[in-house]
Order: structure tokens, then C-alpha cells, then sequence
């Protein structure tokens, strides 16, 4: 049975993992605070159990967390786990780029992870998985129930943020591969970053609006969406919609495009979708002098005419971050 465990003071990934090449493996348990603090340390708590179908050997435990780019997960998470087949804690290191899952077909765990699981239930495509593997190796007799329990504890990034984060555990044999008893993966409930940098960017639920990246300076590529089957609205039947946007810059500057023309039209993605997009190079498109950094854009979608207008629910603008320039 699964279930999730709410723990306090503060958040905890415990991850237990399969050690065995054939394997069940049961994810009873993650802990987990609702709200985080941007900058500060969390923990998750995750409890496993493993039953081989038969004896194995020269096994290493494998777990992994799937978190928002903006964390520096990879240099701020250390990992242990105890084990009723261990003494004492144990600790467990990042898997080398060049340590290969097994079933990966010659990619690394992070990208065979995207590949397989994507973001999970996230709606937004910045994140990332960052693996973990025991230093000890296992040797596991037939039949015999191993549990185990990890402990990560990772700093929380920057930015004020929504998201689900995700939880695998699998064993160095089996490597992520097409057999699901011999690995398993779960995700949070919605967590809350508070605390921190810019608005809240929302990986939990989808918006009319979405930005890729989430960050970028005026030299990026921006790709701005409206996705309009996120509920009923007058600017799915208009014919057209248009980005209408502002771009702020640290001196003070206001660079408007809002013409109404064939610059701020956008493009609809699918016929049986009503999702349109607009790519951007902002330093060209809203005429940036060089010597000019974008704070920030505010935007809306209207249409042709500009008599509808799609904004955030307050009726505010949508607004775009520039943190890195």
C-alpha cells in the first residue's frame, strides 16, 4: 500500500531502494513538508521494502528526486539510509555521468529518467532528476524482506514556486528498466516555495499563460504560449489572438509591441487544440538599446481588434522575470 505521511519540522526525502536485479519493491511511505522556504535546507523521508524473487548479488541502491531547475540539487544534497541488513547509517554519493544505467541503451540516469517518467504530473518542463547511489554494494538471499530508509536532505532554490516533486527508487542491475516491480515512482502532493525570488512560477496547475524558459536574458529565445482549453473564454472563437507585451527595462524604459499586426500575431500549435505560441528574441523585438537590461515583460493575449483581452484572474497583466542578465 501507498500512502504519504505529512512530517514536521521540516522536509525530509526518505528514499528506500530496491538492491536487488530481481526484485518487488514497495514505496510505503514519503515524508514531507507542504511549504518551503526558499534558500533554506529541507528533508524528505521515503521508507521501502524489497523481496527478491531470488538470490542476487553486487547490487547498488538507486534513488533519485526529480526537482525544479533552479535548485543546485546536484552540489547541496547529501543522502543516508539505514537498513535492516546494515549497521548503522549508511551514505550515498551522485552517480558519475559516465556510470550508465543499465537499461538506458547508452544515456545518462538524468536523461533516462526525463525520457521515461518526463516531469510526472508537472506542467512545466523545468526540472530535472538527480540520482543517487549506494557506496556499498548488496548481496540479498531469495525471499528475504529488506527494509530500508533514506534520508535526503537538499537546499531549497531561489524562487517562489509550485511543484510536485517526484521519487524513484530502482537497483544498479536493473537500471531503470521496462519491468515495474523492480522499480517504483511516486510524487508529492503540491509543495509551496515561500520566501524567495519573482512571482510564483506554478509547475502544479496549468495558466493561460506559460514562458519558457523560466529564465532568460533580452539575448534568449522566450517562447510565450496561451493555452485556451484551460477553461471557457471569448478568445478561442475570435479567429485571432495577439501577444501584446511590454518590456521594462532597469533604467526605466518602456518598449511596447501591441499593433495588432502580423509581429504579434500568434501561431495556434494544433487544429484540435486551442494552444498558440509566439517565439521571441526580446532584444530585437521590443528594440532594446545595448546599453539597456529587460527587468521584466508584462503581457496579455487579445484579439484582433483588441476588445478581448486575457489577463491573470486579478485582473492584472501577466509578467515574465529577467533574473540573469
Amino acid at each position: 500500500m501507498k500512502y504519504f505521511k505529512k512530517i514536521k519540522p521540516r522536509v525530509v526525502i526518505v528514499l528506500m531502494v530496491i538492491l536487488l536485479s530481481v526484485s518487488c519493491v514497495y514505496l510505503d511511505e514519503i515524508g514531507y513538508e507542504d511549504t518551503l522556504t526558499a534558500g533554506e535546507q529541507a528533508t524528505f523521508t521515503m521508507s521501502v521494502r524489497v523481496k527478491p524473487n531470488e538470490n542476487t548479488a553486487g547490487e547498488k541502491l538507486i534513488i533519485s528526486i526529480l526537482v525544479p531547475n533552479s535548485w543546485d540539487a546536484e552540489a547541496t544534497t547529501t543522502v543516508s539510509y539505514t537498513s535492516t541488513i546494515d549497521e548503522g547509517t549508511q551514505p550515498m554519493s551522485r552517480v558519475p555521468l559516465n556510470t550508465l544505467p543499465a537499461s538506458g541503451g547508452g544515456i545518462t540516469w538524468p536523461e533516462h529518467l526525463k525520457n521515461t517518467f518526463g516531469t510526472g504530473p508537472n506542467v512545466l518542463s523545468d526540472m530535472k532528476w538527480v540520482t543517487f547511489q549506494s557506496e556499498k554494494t548488496y548481496s540479498i538471499a531469495n525471499n528475504e524482506e529488506v527494509f530500508a530508509d533514506v534520508t535526503i536532505k537538499t537546499m531549497v532554490g531561489p524562487k517562489n514556486l509550485r511543484a510536485k516533486l517526484g521519487f524513484f527508487v530502482n537497483n544498479s542491475g536493473d537500471g531503470l528498466g521496462t519491468d515495474d516491480r523492480r522499480w517504483k515512482v511516486l510524487y508529492s502532493d503540491c509543495i509551496e516555495v515561500t520566501g524567495g525570488e519573482g512571482a510564483v512560477i506554478d509547475f502544479c496547475e496549468l495558466h493561460y499563460n506559460v514562458a519558457q524558459p523560466l529564465a532568460a536574458t533580452k539575448n534568449d529565445f522566450i517562447t510565450y504560449k496561451f493555452q485556451g482549453d484551460i477553461q471557457e473564454n471569448e478568445l478561442i472563437t475570435a479567429g485571432e489572438v495577439h501577444f501584446c507585451a511590454t518590456a521594462y527595462t532597469n533604467s526605466g524604459g518602456a518598449h511596447q509591441v501591441c499593433d495588432y499586426s502580423s509581429t504579434t500575431i500568434m501561431q495556434r500549435e494544433s487544429e484540435f487544440s486551442n494552444t498558440y505560441s509566439k517565439t521571441i528574441w526580446p532584444a530585437d523585438y521590443f528594440d532594446i538599446p545595448e546599453n539597456e537590461e529587460i527587468a521584466y515583460i508584462e503581457y496579455s493575449f487579445k484579439n484582433a481588434d483588441g476588445s478581448i483581452e486575457i489577463k491573470e484572474s486579478d485582473g492584472s497583466l501577466f509578467r515574465y522575470l529577467f533574473d540573469c542578465n
